[in-house]
C-alpha cells in the first residue's frame, strides 16, 4: 500500500504534467520557451503558488519529451504530432 504523501505526489505531478501538455496544445502550437509556458500557467494559478516556476515546467516538459508528446529545438519546445 502506497503511503498518502506518495499519492498525493503522483497526484500533484499528473496534474502538473496535464497543465504543461494543454498550455503546449492550446496556446504555443507554435512553439515557445519554458519562461513563456511557465508565465502562462502563472497566469491562471492562484496568487503568491509557485507552483509553475521555470524549473518545474522544464522537468515535466523534459518527461513529455522522454514520452514523445514535445519535442526541443533550440530554445522552443513544439507539441508533437501536430501541424506547425
Amino acid at each position: 500500500m502506497q503511503s498518502p504523501v506518495n499519492i498525493i505526489t503522483e497526484k500533484l505531478l499528473e496534474t502538473l504534467r496535464s497543465m504543461v501538455c494543454m498550455a503546449m496544445r492550446v496556446s504555443y502550437r507554435r512553439g515557445a520557451t519554458v519562461s513563456e509556458i511557465s508565465s502562462f500557467l502563472d497566469h491562471w494559478a492562484p496568487a503568491g503558488d509557485d507552483r509553475y516556476n521555470e524549473g518545474v515546467v522544464e522537468q515535466v516538459l523534459m518527461g513529455l519529451h522522454r514520452d514523445g508528446k514535445v519535442e526541443l529545438a533550440g530554445a522552443r519546445w513544439y507539441p508533437r504530432g501536430l501541424a506547425h
